[in-house]
This record gives C-alpha cells, sequence and structure tokens, in this order.
C-alpha cells in the first residue's frame, strides 16, 4: 500500500529519490567546466533544457546563473565552461555548486522552467559550530535525586537515577523537558518485511528488545568542573543488557548556557542489529517550526540521500509523512545544524560538533506512540515536539 505515491496521489519521498535516480541528463565537474550527458533517447538536450546554477556558502545562495547547453545527441556528452563566479571563492565556510535541469519550454503535461533534474558537487571549505561563549562557572546544587547545574539566566536538571536531562529552561522558556538514551526508533514496512518485531520470524525479530534495554539503563551518575571559568561534565555511565554493552553519555555544561552532548554505545557480545544510537529529546508542542542546514527539503537515510544540501524549512506536520500505517519517517542525515522555534523564533539550536554532522529526525509524537498506533487518525492532537538525534541509524 506504502507505493510511491499515496491514495490521493501525493507523492512519496520515493518518488523524488527515483526521480533524481532516473533524471535523463547527469553532470560531472572537471576542472571549471561541466561534462553533461544526456540520456534521453530521442531528444537533444539543447532543446530540452537549460542549466541554472548557484553557489552556495554554509547553505546559502551568493551567486547565481543560467547556462544553455550546446547540441547534445542523445547518449552524447557536451563540455560547459563554468562562470568564475561559479566556482570556489577565498570565502570562509563550506561551498557548493548546486545545478537544476530544468523545461526549456512548454511540453504536453510540463510547463516551462520545470525541474527535471539536479546535481550537487562540493566545492571547498568545511561548517564549524559556534564556539560557546566565556562566563563565570555555572553553579551545582546536588540532592539524592537530582544535580542542579545553573547560570545567569538558565539552568538545567539531570537525573541521578536515570542519567537522564530531566528539565533544562533558559530565560524563563522551557527547552527541553527531558532528553534520554534511545536506541531504537519506529518500524516501517520495510522492516516489517524483512521480519522486524517480536511477532514476526525473520532476522530482524529480536530487534525491538533495544526498547526494554534502554529504559532498563541504570547507571551511575557524577558530576565534576573540568577548570576555572569552564564548563561542568554530567557523566552517566553504566552496563546495558545484562553487561553485555557499555553505554555512556557525557554533559558538557558551559558557561554561557549551552550543552554538549557526547554518546559512547561499546558493545561487549554479540548483540541483535542496533537501530540506532542516540538521544529523545522531549521539548514543548509550540517549538513546531524546523529550519536545519543539511540535505533536504525531503527526508534522507543512510540507503536514501538523494537530497541537495542547503537551509530549508518546514513544521513538524508538514514534515510528517502520512504513510497508510504511521511508521518511522521524517529524517534528515548530514545536519549541520537544526532549529527548532515557536512562532517567536525563539527556540532550541543544535549543531554538530567536529567534522561528522548530525542524523536529526523532528517528530510530532513519541517514536513509542508511533508504533503502537495502526491509523494516522488514531494519533493524538501533538502534545509535544520530539527530537531524535544520533549519527545514523537502521
Amino acid at each position: 500500500m506504502n507505493g510511491l505515491v499515496a491514495a490521493d496521489r501525493t507523492p512519496h519521498p520515493g518518488l523524488l529519490a527515483l526521480k533524481h535516480q532516473m533524471q535523463p541528463l547527469k553532470a560531472a565537474l572537471e576542472d571549471n567546466a561541466l561534462v553533461l550527458t544526456n540520456r534521453f533517447d530521442f531528444t537533444d538536450l539543447s532543446t530540452a533544457a537549460t542549466v541554472h546554477w548557484q553557489r552556495l556558502l554554509d547553505g546559502n545562495a551568493v551567486e547565481s546563473g543560467t547556462l544553455d547547453i550546446p547540441a547534445t545527441p542523445p547518449g552524447a556528452r557536451a563540455r560547459l565552461e563554468l562562470p568564475a563566479e561559479a566556482m570556489a571563492s577565498n570565502d570562509d565556510g563550506e561551498q557548493f555548486l548546486t545545478l537544476s535541469y530544468r523545461t526549456r519550454a512548454d511540453a504536453p503535461f510540463i510547463d516551462k522552467g520545470f525541474e527535471i533534474g539536479w546535481d550537487q558537487f562540493r566545492l571547498s571549505g568545511s561548517w564549524a559550530a559556534d564556539a560557546p561563549m566565556p562566563g563565570a562557572a555555572p553553579e551545582v546544587v546536588t540532592d539524592s535525586d537530582q544535580i542542579q547545574v545553573s547560570g545567569k539566566g538558565w539552568h538545567m536538571s539531570f537525573s541521578k537515577q536515570t542519567g537522564r536531562l530531566d528539565e533544562w529552561v533558559f530565560e524563563d522558556m522551557p527547552l527541553a523537558n527531558g532528553a534520554r538514551p534511545n536506541l531504537s526508533r519506529a518500524t516501517t514496512d520495510n522492516d516489517r518485511g524483512a521480519g522486524y518485531g517480536s511477532d514476526r520470524d525473520g532476522p530482524l525479530s529480536d530487534l525491538d528488545q533495544w526498547n526494554a534495554i534502554s529504559d532498563d539503563w541504570k547507571p551511575e551518575v557524577s558530576v565534576r568542573s573540568l577548570k576555572e571559568n569552564g564548563p561542568v561534565q554530567v557523566i552517566a555511565d553504566g552496563p546495558l543488557a545484562n553487561d553485555r554493552a557499555m553505554l555512556s553519555i557525557v554533559y558538557d555544561v558551559h558557561p554561557d548556557g549551552s550543552l554538549e552532548v557526547s554518546v559512547n554505545y561499546r558493545a561487549k557480545d554479540q548483540l541483535p542489529a542496533l537501530p540506532r544510537v542516540g538521544m529523545l529529546w522531549t521539548l514543548d508542542a509550540s517549538l513546531d517550526r524546523i529550519r536545519w542546514y543539511g540535505p533536504g527539503p525531503g527526508p534522507t537515510y543512510s540507503d536514501r540521500n538523494f537530497e541537495r544540501i542547503g537551509v530549508y524549512e518546514t513544521t513538524l506536520m508538514e514534515d510528517w509523512v502520512d504513510y497508510s500505517r504511521p511508521q518511522e519517517n521524517g529524517n534528515k542525515t548530514g545536519v549541520r545544524w537544526m532549529q527548532l522555534t515557536d512562532s517567536k523564533g525563539n527556540g532550541l539550536l543544535v549543531q554538530s560538533v567536529g567534522d561528522v554532522p548530525l542524523s536529526c529526525n523532528p517528530l510530532p509524537w513519541n517514536p513509542a506512540r508511533i508504533e503502537a498506533t495502526d491509523y494516522s487518525w488514531q494519533l493524538p492532537a501533538p502534545r509535544a515536539a520530539f527530537l531524535n538525534i544520533d549519527l545514523a541509524q537502521m
């Protein structure tokens, strides 16, 4: 039932991925020129399309233009020189060249300017996260249940029993109502076809035990100050799956109220395939506006990563894909940063630290609720926003 289009012919993300794979022309970047390959069977590229290019700096267009394609018969190649402004400059930051192939004239079922394909090339540079602002060292107060860390205009609370972040408030605004380790996700139709779940008989039938494993985690929790006027470190470390694995979460709480989180999983024995290793954040329902720098605007996964890198925005409900059965969807790989904000633009900013971008999945429902629901109409009105942050997922 969950094919390339919905019952009302709304395209599913898989259709857009298929369109990219089957597009009628492809480009290769050679020095300062494009080498275009005509994949049409009967049409010359010069009459079919024009090339619209953009040079992006940290996801935003700084230069753009249009190029005509020379005569290129079916199956042939053509070389197209690029203007100097299309190539990398000396600007700091990450630079990409994005190409959009658009129809040259009206045709049956297709208007002039319709995009029939695209390509993107990395030119130079890299993206870097903002450094925390310096300030007075955070204050730490502990009792038998909680570790309270606070500074000017903000505070955080961590559970000594679970190692979870229970509360994060900045200037009287709740940024997070909880953050916990997450080793699983809602199933997909492909998972079910492969035998995923305890009610199935297949190679993935034991994957759903990861829900209970992460719920049952009882770490040792400690706190320490790294240096004068530096961050406070809250560490949760302990065994998983009857001591067959170890999980460690390190929260670096900086003086400006920002939080750096590191998650480390180490298997000590043969265990079922791991759906994901990351954190599930529970946010206020008002944080339903999503903006991010990475591949988009459609969802991306490790095995379906056919989207252009740029800056995109949507909402939680617009991002939700209404499959015939609710399931995992809406993930974004390669995320450099992501914002979840309210209608006034206030909210949470997530940034990748280091050279490896994040995998982020904002959802209007808890994955456990999605997993337990057979039809979309059974899902209640969203009462919170949920954000999975990890490196990758199965």
